[in-house]
């Protein structure tokens, strides 16, 4: 819908410039422009609930939280990861929970995200050069110790650890 109000907003733009008048004279495209600000407001508060909801399930069912600190700036850099990064909303899922988790004394952990995914959950070898797990690589089979590894599910254990192991030195 966004995408199809703006390609009108576009349109009536254009068209109003064509005719020499003046934006604010222009009366379909400030109410094209209001109704796509219209969609971008309604797109942003549904993100907001969900990030909500799914923050107060996750402090409310576990007393110990930890995540993959993630340079979210940097990824947005990736020109083919940065729209469902952005639209995800990650940063504000953090914070989220790190501050509901807060003012419920629950404890909350920030895990460094190198080699997360690398890292066999199994026997700790790290996969480098061309054994290395790639982006979209659902699957790998560590060559250490040829477990099988589903990438999420591999990388949340080694997430967990890290965190229990931060936990346990604090």
């Amino acid at each position: 819908k966004i995408a199809k109000q703006q390609r009108r907003v576009s349109r009536r733009l254009e068209r109003a410039k064509a005719d020499g008048r003046p934006l604010k004279g222009a009366k379909n495209y400030q109410k094209a422009r209001k109704k796509l600000a219209e969609l971008h407001r309604k797109a942003a508060r549904q993100r907001e609930d969900f990030i909500g909801r799914i923050s107060s399930d996750a402090v409310k069912n576990h007393d110990f939280i930890a995540v993959e600190h993630l340079n979210i700036k940097g990824l947005l850099k990736n020109h083919k990861l940065a729209m469902a990064i952005a639209d995800a909303g990650w940063y504000k899922f953090q914070t989220a929970i790190s501050q509901k988790a807060a003012a419920e004394g629950k404890t909350f952990i920030k895990v460094p995200a190198k080699n997360t995914t690398q890292r066999c959950s199994r026997c700790g070898h790290i996969c480098h050069g061309d054994e290395k797990v790639i982006l979209g690589q659902d699957k790998w089979v560590c060559p250490e110790c040829g477990t099988h590894n589903l990438r999420d599910v591999n990388a949340a254990i080694n997430i967990l650890r890290l965190g229990l192991q931060i936990l346990s030195e604090t």
